[in-house]
């Protein structure tokens, strides 16, 4: 990533200038950092998917068991695919259709049932970009990256349905997930360490 390279490059430079002196490397440095900020501006950037995975059941590891993770997809990887590949590591689970938080007959129960759905990075805007006119594509970067938050939405009825306005009894679930470290890391993969819910009727 361009904006890691940067933040690298600015420690080699001062380094260079301040204690080796070595003005030659220092140019090379400054060169190279002068094309990622050109790059950061212009280039077409994929950008990753993240995914909430759930894997309920006793008959998972205790470190998988009734645990939610969020995992960093790679480019152009996306739910389907993502799916397939987990399920394959665990060919006796069962792929939950629902996105509904599991009762205690799934968490309880001895097999291996696995959640699996595309979350939304919650942007968090650093703090010396904030009341600035920062351009778009700066910005970019720290909504797919520098991120643990992560937020899902569904739809649910509250009450029985009204002929006349279906819409009447339609809420939404807003679930916000924080992981124990922020992305990109080390692993593809963070444990939820937290998850609070909101809910809204869609006719307030």
């Amino acid at each position: 990533m361009w904006e890691k390279a940067i933040e690298l490059g600015k420690q080699l430079a001062k380094m260079h200038e301040i204690h080796m002196f070595d003005f030659m490397e220092l140019s090379e440095l400054l060169k190279k950092q002068a094309k990622f900020y050109e790059q950061i501006m212009h280039a077409m950037r994929p950008q990753p998917e993240y995914f909430a995975v759930g894997y309920h059941g006793l008959g998972f590891p205790s470190f998988l068991r009734n645990k939610m993770f969020i995992y960093r997809g790679k480019e152009y990887e996306w739910l389907e695919d993502f799916s397939l590949k987990l399920l394959s590591q665990f060919p006796n689970a069962v792929r939950m259709t629902s996105t509904a938080p599991p009762g205690d007959d799934i968490c309880n129960s001895p097999g291996q049932h696995i959640q699996c759905f595309t979350v939304k990075p919650v942007l968090t805007v650093p703090q010396r970009f904030k009341d600035k006119g920062v351009p778009e594509q700066i910005l970019n970067y720290y909504r797919h990256n520098e991120v643990d938050q992560f937020q899902y939405s569904r739809p649910f009825r509250k009450g029985e349905k009204d002929p006349d306005n279906e819409f009447a009894t339609m809420w939404i679930e807003r679930t916000t997930y924080i992981t124990a470290y922020r992305f990109p890391g080390i692993l593809k993969w963070f444990e939820v360490k937290s998850a609070s819910v909101v809910r809204s009727s869609t006719h307030s």
